[in-house]
């Protein structure tokens, strides 16, 4: 349901995000970039960008309702992402108390009662910015999300459209092989060698060439 998906993933995200900030003892601020790079590292270098713009906007926000105290749910509404007041995640957004969440950039000596000042709480972002996160976070259209391709089982990145990819994730090589040459539409992992052609590893196994003794193939 492309309706409710932003609301899933605000919550589940921030639920992690507050969760893995606790448990590694890292800033928020720095499991995000972490996260940023990641598609970076997937050649999705849109997502990565769209990650790292729509942080600047909603993070400072998402750090200040954390830090007061507020549940994954509680900043989901309060990013307009999550409109039902009777659904929620719950035990998993668990109530934040580690000064971990503040970055190395905003830690202070304020004391809790002053954090949990509603007016404390900073809002960098408009109506466009909420939409174009509900976008983003529903993964329904380019250049921010190859969802249509993803959903259907076939790698978000195949150059020749053969249906492998040279990128691990993403329904890529970790799910069905490494494509080792993603410019050639005859070459892919589990094909069938074509002996025509013995110096070109067209199923992707590693071996190619020609037995010096027997002049066979490999």
């Amino acid at each position: 349901d492309y309706k409710s998906m932003p609301c899933a993933v605000c919550t589940i995200g921030v639920s992690s995000l507050e969760f893995q900030a606790e448990t590694s003892q890292q800033e928020v601020t720095q499991i995000v970039d972490a996260l940023c790079d990641l598609f970076d590292e997937a050649h999705q270098p849109k997502i990565a960008e769209a990650c790292r713009d729509l942080w600047t906007l909603f993070g400072p926000t998402v750090l200040d309702l954390l830090k007061r105290g507020d549940t994954a749910d509680d900043v989901c509404r309060e990013l307009r992402l999550c409109t039902n007041s009777t659904c929620a995640l719950g035990p998993l957004a668990s109530r934040m108390k580690s000064d971990r969440l503040r970055s190395n950039e905003e830690r202070s000596d304020a004391p809790l009662h002053a954090m949990r000042s509603p007016g404390a709480v900073r809002r960098l972002f408009g109506d466009d910015d909420v939409e174009r996160l509900r976008s983003v976070l529903r993964m329904e259209s380019d250049p921010f999300w190859p969802w249509e391709r993803v959903k259907d089982h076939l790698p978000a990145g195949d150059i020749d459209g053969d249906r492998y990819s040279s990128i691990e994730t993403l329904r890529g090589a970790d799910w069905r092989g490494k494509d080792c040459d993603d410019e050639n539409v005859a070459v892919y992992p589990g094909r069938v060698h074509d002996a025509r052609k013995p110096l070109v590893d067209d199923n992707c196994n590693g071996i190619f060439g020609t037995d010096s003794n027997t002049g066979v193939d490999y």
